[in-house]
């Protein structure tokens, strides 16, 4: 089948408008991207941090999604090293795991490979600066709420932990979070399904994963749209 362009004659009409081809599909769109940024400085959680990437890619997988969501990981994570991934990935979705402190800041590298927290006023305004396509960030290190409270201002989700959080919970949360967004859930049921699991797990005895987003957002807010029946099959 040849092309047709503007100005050819078909059954007796000439064509007008762009330039098509006949049974041509529509382009199949770019996947969409998890950046998963691991900031591990003391190496005390290498294992837990592996272990949440995998169960990413899991989950991923196991919704025949990877043709719609691609996950890329960074490790050993200098902040200089995160404002280099956003900007290279134009992300939809930042999974940082890692360390926070007490004050509610997490600790990277600095440029001499020693550990260093980043203020949250930092963290924030870079998300301010680089939102780009960012839907959903999960600040998955200890003592994050505050500081998704504060990054909310600029990205439409985002999950911060209330409290110590065990390397058993941030595993379990991820691997029920990730599930529901790959299976084109919005990010309020994925959340629901990680504090599900917790409650599964330890009856409720941890500092849940709290959820910051405007009034109605999470609801309306999908990584991937679900795909139709005929298709999962």
């Amino acid at each position: 089948m040849r092309d047709v362009f503007l100005g050819d004659n078909i059954n007796g009409d000439k064509v007008g408008g762009h330039k098509f081809v006949l049974g041509a599909r529509e382009p199949t769109p770019s996947p969409r991207v998890i950046l998963v940024a691991s900031a591990d400085p003391l190496r005390s959680s290498h294992t837990r941090l592996d272990e949440e990437q995998r169960a990413i890619v899991r989950a991923v997988t196991m919704a025949h999604a990877h043709e719609r969501l691609t996950v890329r990981g960074i490790g050993a994570v200098r902040f200089t090293d995160l404002r280099s991934a956003l900007l290279a990935s134009r992300p939809t979705v930042l999974h940082l795991s890692g360390h926070g402190t007490a004050r509610g800041e997490i600790v990277f590298l600095d440029d001499h490979g020693l550990p260093q927290t980043a203020p949250a006023a930092v963290l924030t305004g870079l998300f301010r600066i680089l939102r780009g396509e960012l839907r959903c960030v999960v600040l998955s290190a200890c003592f994050t709420d505050a500081q998704a409270v504060a990054a909310a201002a600029h990205v439409p989700c985002v999950v911060g932990m209330s409290g110590r959080v065990a390397d058993a919970d941030a595993i379990r949360y991820t691997a029920a979070f990730y599930d529901g967004l790959a299976h084109g859930g919005d990010v309020r049921t994925a959340h629901e399904l990680g504090l599900l699991e917790l409650e599964r797990e330890r009856l409720g005895e941890h500092c849940p994963p709290v959820l910051v987003a405007g009034r109605g957002v999470a609801e309306s807010t999908f990584i991937i749209d679900p795909l139709p029946d005929e298709e999962r099959r």
